[in-house]
Formats: C-alpha cells, structure tokens, sequence
C-alpha cells in the first residue's frame, strides 16, 4: 500500500492496534514501528483524557524522522465524553506535541446524531456542542504550534534501542499472567521517564529497521549511528532479554569507530533468542548506567544534552519534575505578593 502511495503521489494514513506497551504490541501486531516505514504520515490513536502514551508518541515520532516524514497524525480525543473542556484538550494536544506528533485528526465530528450514533465516542466537535463556535480557540494554538514543528529539522542524538523483540520471549501460554511481564512493560516506562524528565529527547530504534537501515558513518567529526535519514552520537541498550546479532554487529562497529554505547541494567545471554555471552562480554567494553533514575542520564549527557532548565539563581534543575515544582512554588510566591 506504501508503494502504491508513493507511486501515486498520495499519502498512507493510520495507526496500528494496540500500540501503548510492551506487551500489548507483542499480543496484536508485534512491532509497531515496522508499519511505520510504510506510511507517508505514520500515526496514533489516543483514548480518553487519562492516557499518557509517550510511547506511543516516542515510536511514531521516531520511525518518522528516520524515514523523513514531515507528516505524525494523531486519532485524539475519542471516548472524552460531551464535559471534556477545552484545558483538557490542550493539555492532550500539548504533550502530544512535545513528543513530535504534528498533525491532529480530532474524534470526531458527528453528521447526524440520530439513532444509535449519538452512542458514538462523544463528543461531537461540531455544531452539536454549545462550545463549537469558539473551537478556534483550540486550533488556532496547535496550528502556530504545530507550523513551528514542521519547519527545519529534529535533532535528537541519542537512539534507544526498542526491546520489543525482548517481550517476544515471555510470550507463551498464559503469559500475561506472569508479574514478569508488567515488570518488562514498567522497566521502559521507567527508562523512558528518566531520560525525558533529566532533558535528554531520544528516538527508539527497532532492530529490524537497524538490521535492514542501520550504518555507522565516520568522517572529520565524530562517529555517527545512522539510521535512514536520523543519526545518533550515542546508543543505550536496555535490559534486553534477546538481542539480535545484526544489532550487536552494528553497536560494535560504531564502538570501534569512537561512539558511545552506554549498557543500562544487566546484559542478555541471548542472542537471536539462543543462549550467548557475546552481548555480556561486549557490555564490559561499555560504559554501564542503571535502567532507570538519574544515574542513565549521566553517561549520555556530554555528548547528548542539548538544553537545560535553569532556575532563577542559573543553577540547572536536574530533572523536569523538580522544574514542575520550582514552578508551581513561584507562581505561588507571586500570587501572594500580587494578593
């Protein structure tokens, strides 16, 4: 379908099923960013005001930029509900935006509600709701954002590589069962977090895409992970199950050449899903972090930081929740002089 799109200069849309974790990839489509590679605009569907998929976000965004996609759609908004407020949609779109999806396709707009489509995953940003004359509000903010994103080029250095595959080895009979599972499925949201709230952005790599689109690119400068159209100065493995070969192939070779691969957690003794040392032994030649906390941003951060939040002193705040809260206090403080 990507080909016939290319061909005939038209546009692949959607999103896959399941996409939010781990284990919900494993049950249903396997590896989501594999259908990313095919999309012209590749995207997500978010549900309901309380998810927080970052990565979700993270994959689409990621799969994007290494095949140059201007194009990241969401699904958004659905089973929000007709009281859903307009702070709640900004706050919906804006992380969403954070995290490098550029394209909103709102759920949804009813023609009718006649019938069993008034059940439809309300609510209805049409003229059905008393508020749809001032939605403008709401577009005309993510349309500025949004004209901004798309302009020039992302620079993220740092390629996480996706442990997807990894899952793929708890799955067996009533597996979901087995508290490994969540553990796994926690283990990248811890990952995740610590290096989004010490300021450092990323992209995942999926191993098939590295197998069939990853290169190590030397010159003048430092040694580079290229990956399609992306390129990386450092790496971090995550507490992988299973690695596969070309992957690790590829990690040495850009090793060799000068380039950070940074260990976090405990190697696998597996490779290509068959007992092996050669991931553990080749971990011994890297620098090593936790998988999760402060301590995985430091061994990234001289060759990956590329912003830092200050407080009013010029003294960085080491990570976004602490940012969160000095900012809360001076609102406060200011407030109460204002009062």
């Amino acid at each position: 379908i990507g080909q016939w799109c290319d061909k005939n200069n038209v546009m692949h849309t959607g999103h896959v099923l399941a996409e939010q974790t781990l284990s919900s990839q494993t049950s249903v489509v396997g590896s989501c960013m594999r259908f990313y590679e095919h999309m012209q605009a590749p995207g997500i569907d978010i549900l309901t005001e309380h998810q927080r998929e970052y990565d979700t976000a993270k994959q689409v965004s990621s799969a994007a930029r290494q095949f140059g996609r201007k194009w990241r759609i969401t699904e958004t908004y659905g089973c929000t509900g007709w009281d859903f407020s307009f702070a709640g949609h900004k706050a919906i779109g804006d992380w969403q935006a954070a995290l490098g999806i550029n394209l909103r396709c709102q759920h949804l707009s009813l023609y009718t509600m006649e019938g069993e489509a008034k059940r439809d995953y309300p609510a209805s940003i049409f003229y059905q709701s008393p508020w749809w004359t001032f939605y403008s509000k709401v577009e005309n903010y993510f349309a500025r954002i949004h004209a901004v994103m798309t302009q020039g080029e992302e620079v993220r250095d740092l390629l996480v590589i996706h442990p997807v595959e990894s899952m793929w080895m708890l799955c067996r009979k009533d597996w979901k069962r087995d508290p490994e599972v969540s553990r796994y499925d926690k283990m990248l949201i811890e990952l995740r977090d610590s290096l989004l709230e010490g300021g450092i952005d990323f992209d995942y790599g999926d191993e098939d895409i590295l197998s069939r689109h990853g290169k190590v690119e030397t010159g003048n400068s430092a040694p580079l992970l290229v990956v399609g159209k992306a390129r990386y100065k450092a790496v971090i493995v995550p507490p992988l199950k299973t690695v596969r070969h070309s992957t690790l192939s590829l990690l040495k070779k850009f090793r060799s050449a000068g380039g950070t691969v940074v260990f976090a957690g405990q190697a696998c003794g597996f490779v290509n899903a068959l007992p092996s040392k050669e991931a553990i032994d080749f971990s011994k030649m890297c620098e090593r972090a936790p998988a999760g906390g402060k301590g995985i941003v430091k061994p990234v951060e001289k060759t990956c930081r590329r912003i830092s939040i200050t407080d009013s002193s010029g003294k960085a705040i080491p990570d976004s929740k602490q940012c969160i809260s000095w900012g809360i206090s001076a609102l406060q403080s200011k407030a109460r002089k204002s009062c």
